[in-house]
């Protein structure tokens, strides 16, 4: 029997077929606030969906799925480095982050990407971490792919997501694996490089409702399956272009828009150019898909129109956070501040009383917020309800743009320690409204935009106890 041989071609050998058989792993990162009590059950939904969409992804391309969760007891900024460190991707396997939760941005900020809030202390909000900067921390990984989605708020707010209407989840489609396996292959094995994805834009708020998950989630979602089935031209830049188009459709995200960026390189040799593109800006086009000075279609007069009213929930939702004691300070102040951004910086806010011998008073509108807040050294509790829904009227056209007016109805509660109503009262109030070409301070461009104006009383409030 021979015993002899060349033991540096034996090392090689082996070390050759060691490594051709190790199978690529496709890493994926759930990030979710399971433990909020307003996002819950949105979150919850979310995982399932993802869970679904990597366990697909994983398949289609015989990648290994490696995923690893924080949620629940483990949600926080300590957790997700932790979780960080321990992988350690080689060079041809996919890295993808995903986020759901709160998050918010901040006044001077230049990163347009939100901050994720993982820590809700006021000691630990420093802590709280990027997209951007997580997603950076996982390129140097060195994966050939590293996707990082984050669906959350990006405006600085109290850092909540809004709910939308219910709406019933679609049945998923029905795909042959044939078809899901290419459209999945096509992205995740034919390109190398890294996509960043947020589901809002500063500074805007993201929506998720308990039953159907997060909006922009589900569109990604669907847009994937969909693209499925159209196969030819899917990319990265189809579906994210596809998401946002849809994301469009619903009631509560039509005003929303997604932002990504993306670096990708085709892996095939005859095409190894690098393809950078980002989500594009969408100013509003008439007919003719020319950008005018001074005019709006009837279409966007109507879009506006809505918009308007989601302005005057949004102020009725700042109103309640800002009169209610039991809020933190630091909240009640971003509510304060975040309202003034909705208005005109000379508007004002008309007050008065049930008592028919003190006159009707005229406040800036800054002035009126922090009197607001001060009525809790007067009232033990407080409470601002709103009934009916807010009237908008037909837009007029003005020199500069358009105008039109919007009613709401107030119901003011005001209680002592006794839990007992010491001062009630419903008023009718109507704001005028705005709508002009307008220099956007964080786009740096002109955008037409509504912001509230004057508000005064249209209808005298019913009360009764101690005047407002």
């Amino acid at each position: 029997m021979k015993t002899g041989g060349c033991p540096t071609l034996t090392v090689l050998f082996w070390l050759i077929f060691s490594t051709f058989g190790q199978a690529q792993t496709f890493y994926a990162i759930v990030v979710a606030d399971t433990k909020d009590p307003v996002l819950i059950d949105a979150c919850k939904r979310d995982m399932d969906v993802m869970h679904r969409q990597f366990v697909q992804m994983a398949a289609a391309i015989q990648y290994s799925l490696d995923e690893r969760i924080v949620a629940q007891d483990d949600f926080g900024q300590k957790k997700l480095q932790a979780v960080l460190q321990e992988i350690s991707p080689q060079p041809n396997d996919i890295l993808f982050l995903y986020y759901t939760g709160h998050g918010y941005n901040l006044k001077n900020r230049t990163d347009r990407f939100p901050i994720l809030m993982l820590e809700k202390e006021d000691a630990l909000a420093g802590q709280n971490p990027g997209l951007l900067s997580i997603h950076t921390q996982l390129k140097k990984k060195g994966a050939r792919l590293c996707i990082t989605l984050g669906d959350c708020c990006n405006e600085v707010i109290d850092a909540t997501r809004t709910t939308g209407r219910k709406r019933i989840p679609p049945k998923p489609l029905v795909l042959t694996n044939d078809s899901l396996n290419r459209a999945y292959r096509k992205l995740l094995l034919d390109v190398t490089g890294d996509v960043l994805i947020a589901s809002s834009r500063p500074p805007q708020e993201a929506c998720a409702h308990p039953d159907s998950g997060s909006f922009y989630t589900r569109a990604f979602d669907e847009m994937l399956e969909v693209a499925a089935r159209s196969g030819a031209d899917l990319s990265w830049e189809t579906v994210l272009k596809n998401t946002q188009t849809q994301l469009s459709r619903y009631i509560a995200t039509r005003f929303k828009q997604s932002l990504y960026e993306a670096n990708l390189r085709e892996t095939r040799q005859s095409a190894g150019r690098l393809t950078v593109y980002s989500s594009p800006e969408q100013p509003l086009l008439n007919r003719e898909g020319v950008v005018e000075e001074n005019h709006l279609t009837e279409q966007q007069l109507l879009d506006f129109r809505a918009l308007t009213e989601q302005k005057v929930n949004e102020f009725q939702r700042y109103l309640s956070v800002i009169a209610d004691p039991e809020q933190q300070d630091n909240i009640r102040e971003l509510a304060i501040e975040n309202a003034l951004l909705l208005f005109l910086n000379d508007a004002t806010m008309q007050v008065g009383s049930s008592n028919p011998k003190t006159a009707v008073k005229t406040y800036p509108i800054a002035i009126y917020l922090r009197r607001l807040k001060n009525l809790e050294k007067r009232y033990f509790d407080i409470n601002i309800a709103f009934y009916d829904l807010a009237l908008v009227a037909d837009w007029e056209k003005t020199v500069s743009g358009y105008e039109t007016t919007a009613t709401y109805f107030q119901h003011f509660q005001a209680f002592n320690p006794k839990g007992q109503l010491v001062y009630a009262a419903k008023t009718a109030k109507q704001m005028a409204v705005d709508l002009q070409s307008r220099k956007d301070p964080f786009y740096e461009e002109n955008r037409w935009t509504v912001l509230l104006g004057d508000v005064r009383l249209a209808e005298k409030g019913i009360g009764s106890g101690n005047k407002k």
